[in-house]
Order: C-alpha cells, then structure tokens, then sequence
C-alpha cells in the first residue's frame, strides 16, 4: 500500500508540473523518475485468492500477476522521449479531471490491447496486457493504483487549480490550509471591500507591534504607550 500511494503522489505532482518552466536540474530529475513511476519495465502487482485443489480438501493460495507492458521508449535524453512525457502528462491531466467529476462513471474501453497468458508447473497464472498506445498503458496504470480506493482520494484544489491526494479520505476541499486562506480573503475582499481594508490595516499594525516589541524587548501595550507619548511630544 505504501508503495502504491508514493506511486500516486508522484503522479499527481508530475500532473500539476509546469513541464516548459524546470530548470537543469529538475528536468534531469524528471527523466530519471520517470524510468521508475511512469514508464517502469515491471507494472506488477500481485492478487491472491484461496482456491480448492483438486482431490483434496485442504485449499492453497493461487496469485495473478497483472503486469502492464508497453513497446519499447527512446533513449530518455533523446527528444523523442519528452515528447512522449508532455504527451503522457496531457493525458494524465485529462483522466484525473474525469476522476474528479461528481457522480461520474468512467468507463473506458482497452483498444489496443493484446492479452498474453502464462502457466508454469506452480499453477501461477500471468496475465499481462500489451499495449502500443500510451493512453491506453496510462489507463491501465492510473486504474491499477486507484483500485478500490475511493472517489474522494483524488481532489482539484479551488484555490491553487491543482491535483491533490486525499489520503486521509476524510472531506477535504483544499489542499493545504494556505490555499483555503487565500479563497476565504478573496470572499471576504469582494463581500466587503472597505471593511477588508480596514482588517488587514489592522491586522498589519499589530503585526508591526509584535515585531517592535520583539525588537526591544518589551511588551506590546508598552510600545502602544511609547507611541502615543511620541506623538503628544511632536503637538
């Protein structure tokens, strides 16, 4: 599970990434996870079910491979592979905004999908679908890591307009306490604009107190008096 969320969490970072804006440095760090998160060679995971064998009343434990593969990538310095990450990226967006909709059912039929079975004398079974299209691959992939988990897991923040994960899976609306901030004082600004004003200048008064008071060494109603007594010298 825990391996499943952090491929979740990179995912939902690379979605919110401004690809034409990474320096050096973060572009190089992309290329590299991206080998792992998005196009690994291995898209395994393993279900078990408890199956009855045959002529005996004891069971064993039977597990299915799923494992998700895609023809092969260019070099990950060339061109050819970031092209294939802005279009992986674009897709990614896309499905996520499905996800977010109320009451909606996604369903997606699998065109370009080929399914290969494998048996070997364990009785293992490997079902591995084989695909040539990335958007099919990226379906298979985002659906294999959503499994079961709920239709709140995945959020659009109204204030930043970017993708979070809900893992708390309780009713969450922004993705960080900032962002619910920046929403609450553009409602209130357009609500009551002098009223916000007059607030704000407040509140930066106070602020200024805190920090002179700090500064100095004292309590804040000291610096409040030092201030009017300054004033009453200046008449």
């Amino acid at each position: 599970m825990e391996e499943k969320m952090r491929a979740l969490e990179w995912l939902v970072q690379f979605a919110n990434m401004n690809l034409y804006d990474l320096g050096p440095g973060d572009k190089a760090k992309l290329l590299v996870e991206s080998e792992e998160f998005l196009f690994s060679r291995s898209e395994g995971f393993t279900m078990q079910r408890t199956s009855p064998t045959f002529g005996q009343k004891k069971k064993v434990v039977l597990s299915d491979e799923w494992v998700a593969k895609m023809d092969e990538l260019p070099h990950r310095d060339s061109p050819g592979y970031w092209a294939i990450i802005v279009e992986s990226q674009e897709i990614i967006r896309k499905r996520l905004e499905k996800f977010i909709m109320p009451n909606e059912r996604v369903r997606k039929p699998l065109k370009e999908v080929s399914i290969w079975l494998f048996w070997n004398e364990t009785f293992k079974l490997s079902i591995i679908p084989h695909t040539r299209s990335r958007e099919d691959y990226i379906d298979l992939k985002l659906f294999r890591l959503f499994d079961n988990l709920p239709h709140s897991s995945i959020q659009k923040c109204p204030g930043c307009e970017k993708f979070f994960l809900n893992a708390s899976m309780r009713k969450k609306k922004y993705c960080s306490s900032r962002c619910m901030w920046r929403v609450n004082a553009k409602k209130l600004r357009m609500a009551d604009p002098e009223g916000y004003k007059k607030r704000q200048a407040e509140l930066m008064r106070k602020k200024y107190r805190e920090k002179q008071a700090q500064k100095r060494g004292v309590t804040i109603e000291k610096v409040i008096i030092q201030k009017r007594s300054s004033r009453k010298k200046e008449k």
